[in-house]
């Protein structure tokens, strides 16, 4: 595995999304692996299927299970629908923990491809 970090800026409701351009995911469970430093406590997990309107897949608070480096832990989502995009947001409270930091994310669930649009011929 990977031991690289992604890391965010030190300032509130910093996050990270993740856009899926074949098909859509609902997701049923997903993994954060923490980075080296900066340890996520509490967090929301977002979806959209357009990326403007967003609903709660699912939400932790002032948790401990990835609170070294590295570590590794399974979620299972509160809810699940079709998303096009996800989005981790860190929601911790204090001052020095607004830093987003994580080494690994996935997510598990079922996949649908996304229908294209076909457009119109303008000769037509």
């Amino acid at each position: 595995r990977h031991k690289g970090n992604w890391y965010s800026l030190n300032s509130p409701n910093q996050w990270i999304q993740f856009e899926f351009t074949e098909h859509f995911i609902r997701p049923d469970y997903y993994t954060l692996k923490s980075g080296r430093f900066w340890f996520l406590r509490s967090w929301e997990v977002l979806g959209s299927k357009d990326g403007s309107k967003w609903f709660l897949i699912d939400r932790k608070n002032n948790v401990n299970d990835i609170n070294s480096k590295y570590s590794l832990k399974l979620y299972s989502t509160e809810k699940s629908d079709d998303c096009r995009f996800i989005r981790i947001v860190n929601t911790n409270e204090i001052k020095e923990k607004y830093i987003l930091c994580l080494s690994g994310v996935e997510f598990f669930g079922r996949l649908r491809k996304i229908r294209k649009s076909k457009k119109m011929n303008s000769n037509s």
